[in-house]
């Protein structure tokens, strides 16, 4: 009987996916079943010579640089909701710092159904 150890290889997408979501350098480890000699070996292979501590960090700010993009064009929309679930996400990535983000937004228009509805 196979193992779902056996099917999950270590590709750019899904280290990135596991980095995207949170997960540290630790479970990534796990996760891939590497060494962080494995690990730093196949990140020079895939980024350019770069070990695995830097493209981890530069991976989590690039993801936390597209969640403020998202978070600014939810909030230009007026989705509360949806700004709240990425804020908690934010700072789930990185629990020991504080995460402020305030919204202006003097003279945007709230969305209409009928916006809703061309999205």
């Amino acid at each position: 009987m196979a193992s779902i150890l056996d099917d999950y290889q270590l590709t750019v997408e899904k280290f990135e996916g596991a980095i995207a979501v949170g997960r540290t350098k630790y479970q990534i480890l796990t996760m891939f079943q590497k060494t962080s000699k494995e690990m730093d070996d196949w990140c020079k292979e895939n980024y350019h010579g770069a070990n695995f501590e830097y493209v981890y960090e530069v991976v989590k700010q690039l993801t936390l640089n597209e969640y403020f993009e998202m978070m600014k064009e939810l909030g230009y929309r007026g989705n509360p909701s949806a700004m709240a679930i990425i804020n908690t996400a934010i700072q789930n990535l990185d629990a020991n710092n504080t995460l402020r983000i305030v919204f202006e937004n003097g003279g945007v228009r709230e969305e209409t159904e009928e916006d809703k509805l061309n999205d």
